[in-house]
């Protein structure tokens, strides 16, 4: 009777194209399967930057997508953050060199209240009073970058490369940097929505 329930059941189910954001052109982001429509919304979607782009440098990035509404058999999804793969990280961080991080909430021009971490590595060794110099600058300038921009153009500027490179291009002048990356962005009420 079991097998027979959850094979009725599945056959209910209809298989939904995702849609990528017009931000990534409208593409693709493959298919799910629900019941109802109405039951797919808010749900998480993840791909990567890379395959989206088809800049294989990229893909180590990997975009966190909601949907947020559907039509007919096409869920549509908005961009909700990103994070890079620890797997890229631990090949950018080495022996003998300092690793610092920022990890701060920001609220952006648009009213959106967001998740944002930054990582510097140096070439070398940095000593206390240059790891609070940079991680203060990082702060700063992050702040900063919020009150200027929504949560949409905050994260283009990370992918792009602009908002790290500006930081980069102050802080190396406290202490020469390797680089100088967003690891990650999120939204802070998807993470609320999450934990209930």
């Amino acid at each position: 009777m079991a097998g027979k329930t959850t094979v009725d059941t599945w056959k209910k189910k209809k298989s939904f194209q995702l849609i990528a954001p017009k931000a990534f052109d409208e593409l693709s982001l493959g298919t799910t399967v629900a019941e109802k429509p109405d039951s797919l919304i808010g749900r998480t979607v993840f791909a990567s930057l890379g395959n989206l782009t088809r800049e294989i440098k990229k893909s180590h990035i990997m975009l966190v997508f909601g949907i947020s509404r559907v039509e007919g058999l096409n869920a549509f999804t908005d961009l909700k953050g990103f994070e890079v793969g620890p797997g890229y990280l631990r090949r950018l961080v080495r022996r003998r060199i300092s690793k610092i991080e920022t990890n701060q909430a920001i609220q952006l021009k648009d009213g959106v209240k967001a998740r944002i971490k930054v990582i510097a590595v140096t070439i070398k060794k940095a000593h206390k009073g240059q790891e609070t110099a940079i991680r203060k600058l990082i702060e700063e300038e992050i702040t900063l970058a919020a009150k200027q921009k929504t949560f949409n153009e905050l994260i283009n500027e990370a992918l792009s490369g602009n908002l790290p490179m500006k930081i980069f291009s102050k802080a190396k002048k406290i202490m020469p940097l390797k680089r100088l990356e967003v690891i990650k962005a999120s939204l802070l009420r998807e993470k609320v929505i999450g934990k209930a």
